[in-house]
């Protein structure tokens, strides 16, 4: 997973942010694997936070008409891209990782991108 770019917004699709961001990431996925990918449960493996040990944000790209949702499978060598949106509060950086249920379960290693704020207005 490549994480392309990173936007801080206040509001996309006439939605305002519940809290005081909503945070637009753009990414690429590659499956390098053997077998094929189930891009779902890639997503729902991921949180947006601005604190590594606390909770995060899950993805609510589909919520979003202009959002390019990552869904389906992946094939070996095949490459998809789309987008990740969800909350975020203030902060000077976010942190974009797998939960640490699916580390602790084997699902995936830590992966941690840390979004400086600055980079992302």
């Amino acid at each position: 997973m490549t994480v392309e770019s990173a936007e801080l917004l206040e509001e996309l699709d006439g939605k305002e942010a519940q809290f005081d961001y909503l945070i637009l990431i753009d990414l690429k996925l590659k499956n390098t694997s053997d077998h094929d990918l189930d891009v779902d449960d890639i997503m729902t493996s991921l949180v947006v936070t601005d604190d590594l040990d606390g909770p995060g944000f899950p993805d609510a790209a589909p919520a979003f008409d202009s959002a390019k949702e990552l869904s389906g499978t992946i094939k070996t060598g095949e490459e998809l891209t789309g987008q990740f949106i969800t909350e975020a509060y203030d902060s000077h950086k976010y942190y974009f990782k797998v939960l640490s249920g699916t580390v602790a379960a084997g699902g995936s290693n830590q992966v941690i991108w840390t979004i400086p704020a600055d980079e992302a207005k």
